[in-house]
């Protein structure tokens, strides 16, 4: 092989590379942070769909506090019964699907508000059957339950709407410069590294003899999953490091998830980060049997050609 020719598949591996490169990181954002079902279990696992339940009752206990237990517990049942689980998971998931069609650019507002005005509603009803009620059922008693069921529902301090990106999680750890990344490189992850290494494997196999090709293919997959999964490591450290500085184990926030918010955003990077290993390490392997097949069919050629000049 000529120098010509050597520039040219060393230019055109290291273009397969860098556009492997592309394609692992576009599949993991889409297997993770571009995907309705990691959100899903990730919120099942955690159990952060009682997030809106959760703030309701910190809400009312906030602004509710020299009650008498009988009177609490009515409450607490009352809650129970108005943000019920399927309620909750309804609005989780709404969440979820606003938050995926911003970063998928088909909503140009992230809208992360859990609305609670029709439940608001419905608290009172719920407050006026677990009261305590009077043994004698007079016009004058139910009156009585009636104005200590509508000021207790007002004394509650249940807003209208929670708004997620307000809350400390979400502010305070630097998420929106993620989001905002993904969203302006969307576009362009979503077919053009495919695109590109489409394009120099193909150019490749035009140039160069097929085991030649599949040789320095294998290369450069090889190559590219060992670049990816010490990025991954190197990135990791950098995150946890962020985590750490910009995140509070903050007491409200800590109510409201039922979880240490610095082991919850941990726990969101890893299952992240582990995703992208795993396709890195799946590139490494394709890489090696491409460059086995490649080394394969080189022989086979070589031994033909002997045969040839032979007979």
């Amino acid at each position: 092989m000529n120098k010509k020719r050597l520039t040219i598949l060393i230019i055109l591996s290291i273009c397969i590379f860098l556009s492997s490169i592309m394609m692992q990181l576009a599949i993991s954002a889409e297997c993770t942070i571009l995907n309705t079902n990691f959100y899903d279990s990730f919120v099942q696992k955690h159990n952060l769909c009682n997030i809106p339940q959760n703030f309701v009752l910190l809400t009312i206990k906030n602004n509710t506090r020299g009650l008498d237990d009988n009177t609490y517990q009515s409450i607490i049942k009352a809650t129970s019964s108005t943000f019920s689980q399927d309620w909750t998971q309804d609005q989780v998931s709404g969440i979820i699907t606003n938050l995926l069609a911003y970063l998928k650019n088909t909503s140009d507002e992230l809208d992360l508000r859990i609305d609670f005005r029709e439940q608001k509603s419905q608290f009172l009803a719920q407050m006026l059957q677990v009261l305590p009620q009077s043994a004698e059922d007079n016009i004058l008693n139910n009156m009585l339950i009636t104005n200590m069921a509508e000021h207790l529902s007002k004394s509650a301090g249940i807003p209208d709407y929670l708004d997620l990106r307000y809350t400390s999680l979400i502010k305070d750890s630097g998420i929106f410069t993620y989001i905002d990344t993904v969203r302006i490189y969307y576009p362009y992850s979503k077919y053009l590294p495919f695109l590109l290494f489409a394009f120099f494997f193909l150019s490749t196999l035009f140039i160069f003899h097929l085991s030649d090709t599949l040789k320095n293919t294998g290369y450069a997959l090889a190559a590219s999953g060992l670049v990816t999964l010490m990025f991954v490591s190197y990135i990791s450290g950098v995150l946890d490091n962020s985590i750490t500085a910009q995140l509070s184990s903050y007491d409200e926030l800590l109510a409201i998830t039922g979880n240490n918010p610095k082991i919850l955003a941990a726990i969101f990077k890893n299952s992240i980060l582990t995703v992208t290993n795993r396709i890195a390490i799946i590139y490494c392997l394709t890489g090696m049997i491409l460059f086995i097949a490649g080394s394969f069919i080189a022989k086979i050629k070589g031994t033909s050609r002997r045969i040839s000049q032979h007979g």
